[in-house]
């Protein structure tokens, strides 16, 4: 994973090409922030059509692996022969997705990265927070030209508007190890280091030199630090109104508090924003990716979709999760719900979490705060 200086000098070097050019504010500690562009909604009835012309195209996968190159061609000729309503939008454009409809989002920049170079997308805290979900996961891709896309659906009970121009989901940049590459610039040799993935001595290292602290209490399971729900969570409420992503609103006016000292029974489809019991301080070296802790706790975590995602270099204080049920389930205090994968970052942050100018909202707060 790269920094934003590494982002920035590959830009500078010509060896990654975004149009347009991202501003200042698009750089995040080690990502960077992609736009809206364009959006193509879809309503029930035609994703209902699809599928059933899907599956009527395709009903079983070919048995033999030869067979699949022109099995997964069929599909990308079925995918490309849809009708597309896809809506390009000027800077400040808006569209509302109401609650249940699915989009695709598309970027307003495009882009052109290196064969030795992937990207993912996840989105930014700021959206999972207000209930939008992927559906399609990360994408990554290498040697990818052209804008980037997400497909979301908003599992927020209220409708949820956004602009065109607006900050929508977070590019990352990654390489398989330290990489040298000619500038297209200058001619000179440039060098990259990679960030490095830490074990169980390598966290308590971090730990031990004042670069990570997790209180109140350290747990580590199989290279990961361990991640338990605290007492609180919020739920959406369900007469809102129309929830403008331009606008700031405060918890009490957008949840109901749940208490989870005692087992919550969360409904099918139900939303939560659940605060983590775990404070963390992290410097400008060290970030963390959350994940599913599918092996500590199979009863709760096999049957939800929990949002997960990335903690910057140099944030401080709680975090929280977006925790939805496909079936009813239970949710209580203590339930260990997240694992996180610690990176160490040799050379460190440009702008750690918080730095003017960024859009950081949640550093160092101990109430409801960063969503990943």
């Amino acid at each position: 994973m790269l920094t934003d200086n590494q982002i920035l000098k590959l830009i500078n070097d010509d060896v990654l090409k975004v149009t347009p050019e991202p501003t200042g504010k698009q750089f995040q500690p080690t990502s960077l922030d992609w736009r809206i562009g364009a959006v193509e909604i879809f309503d029930k009835d035609t994703i209902d059509k699809n599928q059933l012309e899907y599956l009527r195209r395709f009903p079983e996968a070919p048995e033999n692996d030869e067979d699949y190159d022109d099995f997964t061609i069929s599909i990308d000729d079925f995918l490309d022969s849809l009708e597309r309503d896809v809506k390009y939008l000027d800077k400040d454009d808006s569209f509302i997705l109401e609650p249940g409809q699915q989009a695709i989002i598309y970027s307003r920049e495009k882009f052109n990265i290196p064969y030795w170079l992937s990207m993912y997308s996840e989105l930014r805290s700021s959206n999972g927070r207000r209930g939008l979900s992927p559906i399609d996961g990360r994408i990554q891709d290498l040697s990818y030209e052209g804008r980037v896309k997400m497909s979301v659906v908003n599992k927020n009970p209220n409708p949820l508007k956004f602009y065109g121009g607006d900050r929508f989901a977070q590019l990352f940049f990654e390489i398989e190890d330290n990489f040298s590459y000619v500038s297209s610039n200058s001619g000179s040799v440039r060098e990259i280091h990679n960030s490095q993935i830490m074990d169980e001595v390598g966290i308590n290292n971090l730990i031990a030199g004042g670069l990570l602290e997790v209180s109140p209490e350290v747990v580590i399971n199989n290279n990961h630090l361990v991640f338990t729900s605290s007492d609180t969570a919020l739920s959406f409420k369900k007469d809102f109104g129309v929830i403008d992503t331009r606008e700031k609103y405060s918890d009490t006016d957008l949840y109901d508090e749940v208490d989870l000292s005692r087992p919550y029974e969360i409904s099918e489809d139900d939303l939560l924003v659940v605060k983590l019991k775990e404070q963390l301080k992290l410097s400008n070296h060290v970030g963390i990716l959350l994940e599913l802790s599918q092996s500590l706790n199979k009863n709760h975590i096999y049957n939800h979709k929990i949002g997960a995602g990335w903690v910057d270099p140099g944030y401080e204080g709680q975090v929280t999760i977006h925790d939805w049920s496909s079936i009813i389930n239970i949710l209580k205090e203590d339930d260990v719900v997240m694992t996180g994968t610690v990176i160490y970052f040799p050379e460190s942050v440009g702008n750690s979490y918080g730095s003017s100018g960024l859009g950081s909202h949640y550093d160092k707060n101990s109430g409801i705060t960063v969503s990943v």
